[in-house]
């Protein structure tokens, strides 16, 4: 689950470039109206600086998909092979399962 909220209603408590005019009061009560039932389901809470405008529009490159691609195929490949040098039984449902046929695997044991 993936869940972003503003720290207060105007959006800049906390902010190091513009001030928050929000009261303390209406800070808290704007906090607490994400219920305990949904903070308990959030494992990771991450609180997001301000990025300069011009750092995200610059003309600098990223790497390219070709590469990230390349990246990804040896790091699935290293992990298949792990799996297979240790002959993990559950790496055989696993490819079973995938594939649909889940009670032939139950069956052959």
């Amino acid at each position: 689950m993936f869940y972003c909220v503003h720290p207060c209603p105007c959006g800049y408590y906390g902010d190091s470039q513009i001030a928050c005019t929000c009261a303390p009061a209406v800070v808290t009560k704007y906090q607490k109206r994400i219920s305990g039932p949904l903070l308990g389901r959030i494992d990771i809470h991450i609180e997001v600086p301000r990025v300069d405008y011009e750092k995200l529009s610059g003309d600098r490159l990223g790497e390219s998909s070709e590469s990230i691609r390349k990246r990804v195929q040896a790091a699935r490949n290293i992990q298949q092979s792990r799996f297979t040098n240790l002959q993990l039984p559950m790496f055989s449902a696993m490819q079973t399962c995938a594939s649909g046929r889940y009670g032939d695997f139950v069956r052959s044991r």
